[in-house]
């Protein structure tokens, strides 16, 4: 494994922890701010933003290590997508889980992946 690669993969992994993490600290401030209700909502945002993570970064690995033919992969990322869209309606039209908690479980998708690229945008900013 290249040096390039090994850091990509070491940041991917690091931004995975952060995701989990960040839902998780959500999670627990909506438990304590707003009570049981919207505390279940954000840990299943949290989940849902977790397995969504997980899932792009195993089909970003597939599209860009070249492992499977393209159209696997493309046809992998639209499942994803529609898997997830299929499972936010079940939770929030049909289980009626809390929206604002579940919006802000989520949020750990978010500053997962943005904390955990920072790294590589200071690296980036010193090769210039």
């Amino acid at each position: 494994m290249s040096p390039a690669r090994a850091r990509t993969t070491a940041l991917v992994d690091a931004s995975t922890i952060l995701v989990a993490l960040f839902g998780a600290l959500a999670t627990a401030a909506v438990a304590v701010l707003g009570g049981a209700q919207p505390a279940l909502g954000a840990l299943c945002g949290a989940l849902v933003a977790l397995v969504d993570w997980v899932a792009l970064r195993a089909l970003g690995r597939m599209l860009l290590e070249g492992g499977a033919p393209r159209r696997l992969a493309i046809g992998g990322l639209i499942l994803k997508v529609l898997t997830l869209l299929l499972v936010v309606w079940v939770l929030l039209a049909v289980l009626r889980v809390h929206p604002v908690g579940f919006v802000v479980g989520t949020s750990g998708l978010v500053l997962g992946s943005l904390i955990g690229s920072l790294p590589a945008l200071a690296g980036t900013a010193r090769e210039d």
